[in-house]
């Protein structure tokens, strides 16, 4: 079954922008209220969803799910932590949508077997 992401967006011309995300099981990091997950996580546990954790440190085994996705939160002080929510999102799934302002020249997020313009990412992360 689809399901759909549906933003809010009615400050842009057409009022809504919707993308499917069709690999299951789905993982919903930094869920908040918008549960449409097949798991859905987030360290609130006012936000009621099916499992409290951190989006850095989840309690999933290695390839638990076809894919994974977050927004995460846009304040300073996720800058860096994007980056490792993002690497530890790739330990537990092998596709990973995200929506972040954070990412740009982030290289510690790339998982080891990744290709960075035909470099090896270990290659590049090695000489860090």
């Amino acid at each position: 079954m689809t399901k759909w992401l549906i933003a809010d967006t009615t400050n842009v011309k057409g009022g809504k922008i919707e993308h499917s995300i069709t690999e299951r099981p789905l993982l919903h990091a930094c869920c908040n209220k918008d549960h449409f997950g097949d798991v859905n996580l987030d360290s609130d546990p006012s936000v009621e969803p099916d499992v409290v954790g951190d989006v850095c440190d989840m309690p999933f085994d290695d390839d638990s799910f076809a894919a994974a996705f977050a927004d995460f939160p846009w304040v300073q002080s996720w800058r860096f932590q994007s980056a490792r929510a993002i690497k530890e999102m790739l330990r537990v799934a092998p596709v990973v949508y995200t929506i972040s302002p954070w990412l740009y020249g982030a290289r510690i997020c790339y998982p080891k077997s990744f290709m960075f313009h035909g470099v090896p990412a270990s290659t590049i992360l090695s000489s860090s």
